[in-house]
């Protein structure tokens, strides 16, 4: 078991507030990057009994903010999944690739060949059968080009793939509803400055997106904290200090206010 942080009001920030519909956003590894993702694939999904008694729970998971829950069609693609060892040419990654579009279009029930399958055939697919927005959640998008084993040409293949994915998905921007790119480092596949997606890595309105505040950590922790420091002999302030040193403080911006604590370190 454990606890969890509303983080949910982020979700309102995105689809409600923003105005963008395409994110990018890097943090180091286990931040709980995957955890957000699996977080907005929920509500996308409409799985509401997740998210009773949080602050995002009475506008419901519709376009219109109505407080109705619907099933939402969604793309979700980990790239941690494809493997590309001894890959000398990137066929090995494409046929990978192809296979996790076709794995998509089969649990939706869409009928398209393997050697037809393309982002846009599956974004045009799905939008054509559900009638409504497709989203787009790429996890650790950046993991097939960190690889120090890839040749010079394997690289070149695998980096124009994903390329070719990105600006097709941009392309299909009239039947989306919102495309979040998650990874640790900042690549050039996703467009020249990314001018494609926002880019929210140090963005002041999403410096908590991930990881716990002060006050979240106090809030939502404080009996665990006055139980931890009564095992060890300690005071509360001395413990919770203690505890901040271990998981860090990171600073995504320039205020002082949006040091923020790593609950994976």
């Amino acid at each position: 078991g454990g606890l969890l942080v509303d983080k949910t009001h982020f979700i309102r920030k995105l689809i409600d507030e923003d105005g963008s519909r395409f994110f990018f956003l890097s943090r180091p590894k286990r931040f709980g990057k995957t955890t957000f993702l699996n977080m907005l694939f929920r509500f996308l999904n409409g799985d509401e009994l997740y998210f009773k008694d949080t602050d995002i729970f009475d506008r419901g998971n519709m376009v219109e903010g109505n407080g109705t829950w619907l099933r939402y069609p969604i793309i979700y693609i980990d790239f941690t999944t494809i493997s590309i060892e001894f890959d000398t040419t990137g066929e090995k990654f494409l046929k990978q690739f192809r296979k996790i579009l076709m794995q998509i279009a089969n649990f939706y029930g869409l009928q398209i060949e393997e050697e037809d399958i393309n982002i846009i055939q599956l974004i045009d697919d799905l939008e054509e059968k559900y009638h409504l927005p497709v989203s787009i959640l790429v996890d650790e998008y950046d993991a097939p080009l960190s690889k120090s084993i890839l040749s010079k040409r394997t690289e070149k293949q695998v980096a124009s793939v994903l390329s070719e994915f990105y600006i097709n998905i941009k392309a299909c921007k009239e039947k989306l509803r919102l495309v979040f790119v998650l990874g640790v480092s900042k690549l050039y596949v996703l467009g020249n400055g990314l001018t494609m997606y926002k880019d929210i890595t140090f963005n002041r309105d999403y410096t908590s997106i991930m990881g716990f505040t002060s006050k979240e950590f106090e809030d939502n922790f404080k009996s665990h904290i006055e139980d931890f420091a009564k095992n060890r002999s300690s005071d509360y302030d001395g413990m919770k200090k203690d505890m901040e040193g271990w998981y860090g403080w990171y600073r995504f911006g320039t205020d002082e206010r949006t040091r923020v604590l790593n609950p994976g370190s």
